[in-house]
Protein backbone atom coordinates (compact mmCIF):
# COMPACT_ATOMS: atom_id res chain seq x y z
CA UNK A 1 0.00 0.00 0.00
CA UNK A 2 1.18 3.28 -0.73
CA UNK A 3 0.80 6.73 1.23
CA UNK A 4 -0.01 10.28 -0.19
CA UNK A 5 0.91 13.02 2.50
CA UNK A 6 -1.00 16.41 1.26
CA UNK A 7 -0.28 19.61 2.82
CA UNK A 8 -2.74 22.22 2.34
CA UNK A 9 -3.31 26.07 3.26
CA UNK A 10 -6.05 26.33 6.71
CA UNK A 11 -8.07 28.45 3.89
CA UNK A 12 -8.42 27.07 1.13
CA UNK A 13 -8.82 30.14 -1.28
CA UNK A 14 -4.91 30.96 0.02
CA UNK A 15 -2.32 30.99 -2.94
CA UNK A 16 1.31 31.31 -1.21
CA UNK A 17 3.58 33.71 -3.28
CA UNK A 18 5.85 32.32 -5.60
CA UNK A 19 9.02 33.12 -3.98
CA UNK A 20 7.35 31.66 -0.29
CA UNK A 21 6.58 28.40 -2.40
CA UNK A 22 10.48 28.60 -3.57
CA UNK A 23 11.24 28.71 -0.08
CA UNK A 24 8.98 25.83 0.63
CA UNK A 25 9.78 23.68 -1.90
CA UNK A 26 13.41 23.76 -0.83
CA UNK A 27 12.68 23.08 2.83
CA UNK A 28 10.51 20.13 1.94
CA UNK A 29 12.74 18.37 -0.63
CA UNK A 30 15.06 18.30 2.43
CA UNK A 31 12.47 16.61 4.70
CA UNK A 32 11.90 14.48 1.92
CA UNK A 33 15.27 13.17 1.49
CA UNK A 34 15.40 12.26 5.17
CA UNK A 35 11.84 10.95 5.54
CA UNK A 36 11.38 8.82 1.90
CA UNK A 37 10.76 5.40 1.45
CA UNK A 38 10.72 5.84 -2.31
CA UNK A 39 11.77 8.05 -4.97
CA UNK A 40 8.81 9.69 -5.92
CA UNK A 41 9.15 13.59 -6.77
CA UNK A 42 7.56 16.26 -4.30
CA UNK A 43 4.78 17.73 -6.36
CA UNK A 44 3.38 21.52 -5.54
CA UNK A 45 0.15 22.29 -7.32
CA UNK A 46 -1.29 25.96 -7.29
CA UNK A 47 -4.50 27.19 -9.22
CA UNK A 48 -6.57 29.72 -10.34
CA UNK A 49 -9.55 27.64 -8.08
CA UNK A 50 -9.86 25.24 -6.00
CA UNK A 51 -8.75 21.74 -7.01
CA UNK A 52 -9.62 18.64 -5.27
CA UNK A 53 -7.17 16.51 -2.99
CA UNK A 54 -7.20 13.12 -1.21
CA UNK A 55 -9.45 10.42 -0.76
CA UNK A 56 -12.79 10.33 -2.62
CA UNK A 57 -15.52 9.56 -0.16
CA UNK A 58 -16.74 5.88 0.00
CA UNK A 59 -20.47 6.88 -0.13
CA UNK A 60 -22.29 10.38 -0.88
CA UNK A 61 -25.70 11.13 -0.08
CA UNK A 62 -27.71 13.77 -2.24
CA UNK A 63 -28.22 16.62 -0.32
CA UNK A 64 -31.73 17.11 -2.39
CA UNK A 65 -33.41 14.07 -1.65
CA UNK A 66 -31.21 11.86 0.24
CA UNK A 67 -30.64 9.25 -2.33
CA UNK A 68 -27.20 7.02 -1.26
CA UNK A 69 -24.79 6.47 -3.80
CA UNK A 70 -21.55 3.77 -3.18
CA UNK A 71 -18.47 5.74 -4.76
CA UNK A 72 -17.04 1.88 -5.63
CA UNK A 73 -19.88 0.35 -7.35
CA UNK A 74 -22.42 3.39 -8.76
CA UNK A 75 -20.64 4.21 -12.40
CA UNK A 76 -21.73 7.63 -11.68
CA UNK A 77 -20.16 8.34 -8.45
CA UNK A 78 -17.01 6.84 -9.66
CA UNK A 79 -17.16 8.82 -12.95
CA UNK A 80 -18.13 12.03 -10.94
CA UNK A 81 -15.17 10.90 -8.26
CA UNK A 82 -12.35 11.06 -11.66
CA UNK A 83 -13.87 14.36 -12.65
CA UNK A 84 -13.69 16.32 -9.72
CA UNK A 85 -10.49 15.01 -9.02
CA UNK A 86 -9.06 16.21 -12.53
CA UNK A 87 -10.88 19.44 -12.44
CA UNK A 88 -8.90 22.44 -12.33
CA UNK A 89 -12.46 24.18 -10.49
CA UNK A 90 -13.39 21.50 -8.48
CA UNK A 91 -15.75 23.34 -6.26
CA UNK A 92 -17.56 24.33 -9.14
CA UNK A 93 -17.98 20.77 -11.17
CA UNK A 94 -22.10 21.19 -12.07
CA UNK A 95 -23.48 17.58 -10.98
CA UNK A 96 -26.39 16.48 -12.44
CA UNK A 97 -28.16 14.01 -9.39
CA UNK A 98 -28.80 10.48 -10.75
CA UNK A 99 -31.74 10.29 -8.45
CA UNK A 100 -33.72 13.48 -8.96
CA UNK A 101 -31.85 15.65 -11.68
CA UNK A 102 -30.98 17.83 -9.27
CA UNK A 103 -28.08 20.33 -10.72
CA UNK A 104 -25.80 21.02 -7.93
CA UNK A 105 -21.99 21.87 -7.51
CA UNK A 106 -19.39 19.60 -6.39
CA UNK A 107 -19.12 22.23 -3.25
CA UNK A 108 -22.37 21.25 -2.48
CA UNK A 109 -21.93 17.72 -2.12
CA UNK A 110 -19.88 16.06 1.49
CA UNK A 111 -16.52 15.57 -1.01
CA UNK A 112 -14.41 17.16 2.54
CA UNK A 113 -13.26 15.01 5.17
CA UNK A 114 -10.04 13.88 7.56
CA UNK A 115 -8.60 13.18 3.93
CA UNK A 116 -9.74 15.02 1.74
CA UNK A 117 -10.17 18.88 0.72
CA UNK A 118 -10.72 21.47 -1.87
CA UNK A 119 -7.58 23.89 -2.04
CA UNK A 120 -5.71 26.43 -4.38
CA UNK A 121 -2.29 25.13 -3.50
CA UNK A 122 -0.91 21.95 -2.39
CA UNK A 123 2.25 19.84 -1.62
CA UNK A 124 1.71 16.00 -1.76
CA UNK A 125 4.50 13.12 -1.39
CA UNK A 126 4.10 9.70 -2.08
CA UNK A 127 5.05 7.34 -0.09
CA UNK A 128 6.20 8.39 3.19
CA UNK A 129 6.29 6.68 6.52
CA UNK A 130 5.48 9.54 8.35
CA UNK A 131 4.20 12.81 8.27
CA UNK A 132 5.86 16.25 9.18
CA UNK A 133 6.14 17.26 13.23
CA UNK A 134 4.55 19.87 14.95
CA UNK A 135 8.00 21.66 14.77
CA UNK A 136 8.40 20.88 10.55
CA UNK A 137 4.64 21.44 10.01
CA UNK A 138 5.06 25.08 11.77
CA UNK A 139 8.42 25.60 9.67
CA UNK A 140 6.62 24.74 6.25
CA UNK A 141 3.68 27.25 7.59
CA UNK A 142 6.60 30.33 8.11
CA UNK A 143 7.95 29.65 4.66
CA UNK A 144 4.43 29.63 2.89
CA UNK A 145 3.37 32.18 5.12
CA UNK A 146 -0.23 30.70 6.40
CA UNK A 147 -1.40 28.17 8.42
CA UNK A 148 -1.17 24.24 7.22
CA UNK A 149 -3.08 21.23 7.20
CA UNK A 150 -1.78 17.99 6.65
CA UNK A 151 -3.57 14.77 5.90
CA UNK A 152 -3.11 11.24 4.16
CA UNK A 153 -4.62 8.84 2.03
CA UNK A 154 -3.84 5.08 1.49
CA UNK A 155 -3.47 4.00 -1.90
CA UNK A 156 -3.83 0.70 -2.94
Amino acid sequence: METLLYVTPKDPDFLPASKDQSAAKQYAKRWAARNYVDNYPLRFESSDSQRYFGAFPDNLTCPECNAEFDTYEDNWAWELGQRVSISKDARNELVTMPCCGAQLKAAQLSLESDSARFSRFAIYIRDVPTVFSEKELKKLSDHLKCELIQFTEGLT
